[in-house]
């Protein structure tokens, strides 16, 4: 059962076990989902889950499984279960979880709105009450050195209140803090309109060198008490890329501390360089020096830009040029050059992999 997107506003958490077990017979009569029969047989329990017990029935073991040790972050996928229905059950779960999901029935298939049309990869996501914390990156509108990158830390906090929750933030050496747009604190409650707080009044940002630590005020505090169990709060800080690593893969790293829980969360930006060689048509090794190139955000840019030369959206303003390469005094053009045996290219730095 892969999961699919999760649902907005929620975190994955990794190192919860499920165990799932094929329901084979209720009250000694067989589970046949291949029969109109047998729908209706579990027909009652799916419109009331509840009243399903596992006393008194067959259940079959279907397999087990650990969120996360695939690698996709609060992922787990069964994909070999048979057409029929299946009680599923947290068996495990680490620490920080303080309330386990329910346990729950799914068909394989699963019936749709449209009559006689099944679904047979099932999406199914129990909510457990956890302390975690997730770091995610925006870089959509990013393409080129200077640009700005915005990086999002969410925490969740089952239970209400909390008496330290802080946000250590540091900063990599290809990216600087960026002072626009300003840093974000939203809290977000498991039922209500999000709540934007406002610094220095709700939140402060202390820098330190390359590190920056969020902290919330007493009349932050006081949100976030509002807002109740299960809320998550969202820090968001902006950045400017200002160089590229070897290995074109800016990571930022990050600490949340919630009250006794500590946890180390990052994410990861991709980058790199990009070599241009002009040739002769049929001819690889046939180089021309003297091209002329743009680099634009989107093909439709460039597409303005070669019907209007005075249109389009020319995004390298921010870009290294490398050796071999002239940059026009607009720094929008840039002309391939004659180097001898290897010439009739330019090399593009820092430009952001897409």
């Amino acid at each position: 059962m892969p999961s699919g997107s999760l649902p907005a506003g929620a975190l994955p958490i990794d190192g919860v076990t499920f165990t799932v077990r094929e329901v084979t017979e209720i009250g000694g009569v067989a589970v046949d989902l291949e029969t109109d029969a047998g729908w209706a047989l579990i027909q009652p329990y799916l419109a009331n889950p509840g009243s399903f017990t596992t006393a008194g029935n067959t259940l079959v073991p279907a397999g087990t499984g650990v969120t996360g040790a695939a690698g996709v972050p609060g992922e787990l996928v069964f994909d070999s279960l048979n057409v029929g229905l299946f009680y599923v059950e947290e068996t495990d779960a680490p620490a920080n979880v303080s309330t386990r999901a329910q346990p729950f029935l799914v068909t394989l298939p699963m019936p749709t709105t449209e009559p006689g049309v099944f679904r047979y990869d099932v999406h199914a996501y129990p909510k457990n009450l956890a302390t975690t914390a997730v770091k995610t990156v925006n870089d959509t509108d990013s393409y080129a050195l200077g640009d700005v990158i915005t990086w999002t830390v969410s925490g969740n906090i089952p239970l209400s209140p909390v008496s330290d929750y802080r946000v250590v933030d540091t900063l990599p050496a290809e990216l600087a803090y960026a002072a626009s747009p300003a840093p974000t604190v939203t809290i977000r409650s498991a039922a209500g309109a999000p709540v934007q707080l406002t610094s220095p009044t709700d939140f402060t940002v202390t820098p330190a060198g390359d590190v920056y630590t969020m902290e919330l005020t007493p009349q932050g505090y006081d949100e976030l008490w509002l807002a109740g169990d299960n809320a998550q709060v969202d820090f968001t800080i902006a950045t400017t890329v200002t160089s590229i690593p070897s290995d074109g893969t800016i990571t930022n790293t990050a600490k949340v501390f919630i009250d006794s829980a500590e946890f180390d969360v990052q994410a990861e930006s991709l980058w790199g360089t990009a070599r241009v060689n002009k040739h002769a048509q049929g001819d690889e090794d046939a180089r021309l020096a003297g091209a002329e190139f743009q680099v634009f955000a989107t093909e439709a840019a460039a597409n303005a830009a070669a019907a209007q030369v005075a249109a389009g959206d020319p995004v390298t303003g921010g870009l290294e040029f490398g050796a071999g390469s002239t940059a026009g005094a607009d720094r929008k053009t840039f002309t391939t050059a004659d180097q001898g045996a290897d010439h009739g290219f330019v090399v593009i730095n820092g430009l952001k992999a897409s």
